[in-house]
């Protein structure tokens, strides 16, 4: 049987990024060690992810991973908590931000993308009212 954290924190770091989020929600649950390693190590390359609002939910989608909270101040910073629990920073190629009539507010917003490497942001308005927004 193998320690796994007897190796290299290259190695582990190189590992980590190659951990869909979903495994490393779970990952993170087995022990302390497993915690701090998913917390701290980088969530690795996605071709897209996005942060859409509608009604009274909360969604982001990263990669195949999709989670849903109610849009209020207490999720999200609950869920803000979460994202700094699963990884340290993340690279995407696109990133869609959807706006549907609720406005995420930018310091919340900043907040949640902080250590995002985006290649390409795209925002995306469902009323003519929510450019002057």
């Amino acid at each position: 049987l193998m320690d796994i954290f007897s190796l290299p924190d290259v190695f582990l770091r190189k590992l980590m990024k190659n951990v869909e989020i979903k495994d490393r929600l779970r990952l993170r649950l087995t022990c302390r060690s497993f915690n701090n390693l998913v917390a701290n190590t980088h969530a690795g390359y996605f071709d897209s992810a996005g942060l859409h609002i509608y009604e009274n939910t909360f969604t982001v989608c990263i990669g195949d991973a999709k989670f849903k909270v109610p849009f209020t101040a207490e999720a999200i910073e609950l869920f803000i908590l979460l994202r700094s629990r699963i990884f340290n920073g993340i690279a995407l190629k696109h990133f869609l931000y959807w706006l549907n009539g609720n406005i995420f507010p930018l310091e919340e917003y900043r907040e949640f993308t902080n250590n995002f490497n985006v290649e390409e942001l795209s925002i995306s308005v469902s009323r003519e009212n929510e450019l002057v927004k």
